[in-house]
């Protein structure tokens, strides 16, 4: 008998000791968004609790800044630890951020540069060469058991910047409750070739209407942005077919240096694009847009759609921010390759935006 109550004291402790591995495995932090689109959380750091919004970037150029030096470091306790001396070549110090959940230790330089003005960015980029990748610093703290993060947006598009919570993101371990019953993560095929420490995976073939878009090999996701961006002849393809359906629209194109904003006075007929990759097991995965998600309402009542084309600098295509909608998508450090699932319909977007025409 007291044999049995030994095993069964050694059990419960073993679950409590797995427990608070597990929770302190993965960090969770309520993400927000401007009505550019990019994503931010909302934190305080230092000794003095200061509050901060930081962007939330996956680029390669990216990396941990906050561009006040004189204000963050002098009135919020961060500790100077020298120069940066492989990236950046600037101040670097270190304090405590309070992310979500957790309490973590990282590093950040400052910069007085024109160039660097307001910018305050937490850096997840794939480059481990970069200067304070956050998932460096968060594994070696042991606040996470794996060098990945996943984003589930509740809402994608903003009518107006406000402070609500569109959704989380979670570093460490994914939230299996917000994936499809009887679906899984798959890890897409990256593309074999460096694509600069973006995280990018290789697309076999996008369609519309039924018809087999130009593309470039490599994809992104644009976490900031609601904009798909497509080779300018799979874009112009899009035109030719509105214009076969009877699919009134205009074009605005200020600049030969930015891409045209397309705008329509009904979206009732537009229809989704899909895009269709390969996972690491050789499987085809379908990313779809349906047509709700290629577009945004402005207050004119006229409707934007949320496709554009590239820029000359540009080779590569991207999806839009409006695929977190239907997908849960996350990114591996190690690995450098994208990460997704098929969401909950609970955890789909319900509030489809109905249509109107414009007289």
């Amino acid at each position: 008998m007291k044999m049995n109550k030994k095993i069964l004291c050694v059990l419960i402790i073993s679950l409590i000791l797995f427990i608070i591995q597990t929770q302190a495995a993965k960090i969770t932090i309520p993400l927000r968004q401007y009505d550019s689109g990019d994503l931010y959380i909302n934190t305080s750091y230092g000794t003095q609790d200061c509050e901060i919004d930081l962007f939330i970037e996956f680029t390669q150029e990216c990396y941990n800044i906050i561009s006040n030096p004189l204000h963050q470091t002098d009135v919020c306790g961060a500790k100077y630890i020298g120069i940066e001396n492989y990236y950046t070549k600037k101040p670097n110090y270190s304090t405590q951020f309070q992310l979500g959940n957790a309490q973590a230790t990282l590093q950040f330089i400052v910069s007085n540069e024109f160039s660097d003005i307001g910018r305050r960015t937490l850096c997840f980029s794939s480059q481990s060469n970069h200067q304070d990748n956050a998932f460096v610093q968060l594994f070696e703290e042991k606040l996470i058991s794996k060098q990945v993060a996943y984003i589930n947006l509740n809402r994608t598009t903003q009518d107006k910047a406000d402070d609500s919570v569109v959704g989380t993101i979670d570093i460490g371990e994914p939230d299996l409750s917000l994936i499809k019953q009887g679906s899984n993560l798959v890890e897409l095929q990256k593309y074999t070739v460096q694509d600069l420490g973006n995280y990018s995976s290789n697309c076999k073939k996008a369609t519309y209407s039924g018809q087999n878009l130009d593309l470039y090999s490599f994809t992104h996701i644009n976490f900031n942005s609601p904009f798909t961006v497509l080779h300018n002849k799979a874009f112009n393809k899009i035109l030719q077919t509105f214009n076969q359906n009877g699919i009134k629209y205009r074009i605005d194109q200020p600049s030969q240096y930015k891409s045209p904003s397309i705008y329509l006075p009904s979206v009732e007929k537009l229809e989704p694009l899909q895009f269709q990759f390969q996972t690491v097991e050789g499987n085809d995965f379908t990313i779809t847009l349906q047509a709700y998600q290629l577009y945004q309402q402005l207050p004119s009542g006229e409707y934007q759609l949320l496709i554009q084309s590239q820029l000359p600098s540009q080779n590569y295509q991207s999806i839009g921010s409006t695929v977190f909608q239907d997908y849960y998508i996350g990114v591996d450090f190690q690995k450098q390759s994208i990460l997704i699932a098929e969401k909950a319909s609970s955890q789909k977007l319900s509030n489809f935006r109905g249509t109107k025409n414009l007289q």
